[in-house]
């Protein structure tokens, strides 16, 4: 009887074997049961992943006996000793090497005897099995392709043994002579320490559309990286990494995992070519965090003024419309940017009502719309547009430090008319600068001021004539923040201003002022294609670095370069190089 003793790591690897044999001898009156070519000890061992596993036979057996005239039962007990480092277990099965699992007699006369395989647990008449533990009952040793398991355990095994009882039943019928078997003992660790898991890390991309990436794989096995490259809009791949090894991830046959870890990370590489980020306005802050160390192009565009629209619908006071200003500034790789758009000011017209309401004040600093009653009908007042900045803190432009604060874009000024049977009753909201928004147009008193680079101060006797103390209950212009009504003016009508760097103020009877731009910080520079610069419609224009202005005559709803803003606020962010 010969047996094949092999440890399996998993069924891709190759298996290693070693063979033992036990032979029955088969003489006048007797038989015995010996190896008499190998050595008395076996052992294998094998390293499955990162673990390891081992197993041994302590001695050959040798079965030797005299049949008798009646049918006897003959054994022989042999120990497996092994050990195995899998957390998780193993398993010993047995089974033979060949698809029957009778004893064959050996030689090449003839008739050659065959002792068959038990079919009782007690050992049928002319047979032989096995036990384990010593155990009294038998079993037949699975064929080729079957196996019994005979230990199993889910935890490690140091230097643990198996018992195994060889027995043989018959009489002197038996025909004399050398019988043998192969059987196979086979150690496998558990299913979770034949396989290593895998986190895909894509690395702000996302899986390729369609395929699915394998999370386990066995230990030494290959993979096709080609066919798992990762899509990333505005990057081109460069490969993959585990953090010790580094993959081109065109590898057709690749082992990610010659260090045998029971888990690695396959991160994904990238270079950064072209990228844009757009930011609509959303009425709350927007983020955005480089992906990689580099030069950034930043572009805002404030937001328009709300109109005011008379009974007659004729009559329209327009809002100022918002600014635009680009630089480009230098980040770190995660370094995170928070983006605040200005929304456009609320128009107001006639709705039948005869009381004040109030709109609410338009986001990021644009002053409140408003409806007042006057002796001779309804007076109307749109809102001021918001501001649009970028800083590196998550606040609105007026809680805003200024050494966080990178770049700004002023809003316009909120318009005016009325129901009043004279024509012409109507003032235009100011528009926002770049250095300083223009003052609001008006039709009886005064439009409010714009905003420039620096407080503008409580005076605003030239917006209010005699008028300009009642404005206890006003929010007044100022850093961040437009000057927005909050009273009822029985005889001054307040327009909004426009939020800013350095907000406008309110008209009185007239158009709001526009909100100031921002380009001052030292975090905003300019490179040889690339200058600086705010513009803005119908402006002053001005050549100092920290505030150069263009003046233009043309401006768009969309967002545009250097087009003067209708409508909502934007922001734009795009990538320029590592280099300037």
């Amino acid at each position: 009887m010969s047996f094949i003793f092999n440890v399996l790591p998993a069924k891709k690897m190759h298996r290693k074997i070693l063979i033992f044999c036990v032979g029955l001898l088969g003489g006048v009156g007797y038989f015995s049961l010996i190896c008499p070519v190998h050595a008395d000890h076996h052992a294998t061992n094998l390293e499955v992943g990162p673990y390891k596993m081992s197993m041994a036979n302590d001695s050959n057996i040798l079965l030797r006996f005299t049949p008798t005239a009646e049918q006897s039962i003959h054994t022989e007990d042999s120990e497996l000793s092994f050990s195995n480092t899998c957390p998780y277990g193993a398993s010993i099965t047995i089974a033979t090497d060949s698809p029957s699992n009778g004893l064959t007699q050996a030689g090449s006369g003839m008739p050659l005897g065959t002792i068959p395989a038990t079919t009782s647990t007690s050992l049928s008449d002319n047979s032989w099995g096995y036990s384990v533990d010593s155990g009294s009952s038998y079993r037949p040793v699975p064929i080729l392709g079957g196996a019994d398991v005979i230990y199993n355990k889910s935890a490690q095994a140091n230097q643990e043994k198996v018992s195994i009882k060889i027995g043989i039943k018959t009489n002197k019928d038996a025909l004399p002579g050398e019988y043998t078997q192969k059987i196979v003992y086979t150690l496998v660790a558990d299913e979770k320490c034949q396989e290593h898991t895998i986190v895909w890390d894509f690395n702000g991309g996302i899986q390729k559309t369609g395929v699915t990436y394998p999370s386990r794989l066995g230990w030494g096995s290959v993979i096709n990286l080609s066919e798992y490259t990762p899509e990333r809009e505005g990057f081109v791949f460069l490969g993959w990494t585990n953090g010790e090894d580094e993959f081109t991830g065109t590898e057709i046959n690749a082992n990610i995992n010659p260090s045998h870890k029971d888990m690695i990370s396959m991160k994904a590489k990238w270079k950064l070519t072209n990228l844009e980020k757009n930011f609509e306005f959303t009425e709350a802050s927007q983020s955005f965090v480089a992906p990689e160390a580099g030069y950034y192009k930043l572009e805002v565009w404030g937001a328009q003024g709300g109109d005011a629209v008379g009974g007659t619908g004729v009559d329209i006071g327009k809002g100022g419309f918002g600014s635009y200003s680009v630089g480009l500034t230098h980040l770190e790789a995660n370094e995170k940017l928070y983006i605040y758009v200005g929304g456009g000011g609320n128009t107001m017209k006639q709705g039948g009502i005869e009381t004040k309401i109030y709109a609410g004040d338009s986001y990021n600093g644009g002053g409140r719309a408003t409806i007042q009653r006057w002796t001779g009908g309804q007076l109307y007042a749109g809102g001021g547009g918001g501001a649009t900045h970028i800083s590196k803190t998550d606040t609105l432009l007026k809680d805003t430090k200024i050494s966080d604060l990178i770049i700004v874009a002023g809003g316009g000024g909120g318009g005016t008319s009325n129901d009043c049977s004279l024509s012409g009753h109507r003032g235009h909201g100011g528009y926002a600068g770049g250095d300083t928004g223009t003052s609001g147009n008006s039709y009886v008193l005064s439009g409010g001021i714009g905003g420039s680079q620096q407080p503008m101060g409580t005076d605003d006797s030239a917006s209010c004539g005699s008028y300009k103390y009642l404005r206890e209950y006003e929010i007044v212009q100022g850093y961040g923040q437009g000057c927005s009504p909050n009273s009822q003016y029985r005889y001054a009508m307040r327009v909004a201003g426009g939020g800013g760097y350095y907000g406008g103020q309110c008209g009185c009877h007239g158009g709001g002022g526009g909100g100031s731009g921002y380009i001052g910080s030292d975090l905003l520079i300019s490179n040889t294609n690339i200058t600086k610069h705010m513009t803005c419609y119908a402006c002053t224009a001005n050549v100092n670095d920290k505030t150069r202005t263009v003046s233009v005559s043309h401006y768009s709803s969309d967002p545009t370069p250097d087009y003067p803003k209708a409508a909502n606020g934007y922001a734009k962010i795009t990538w320029v190089g590592n280099t300037l």
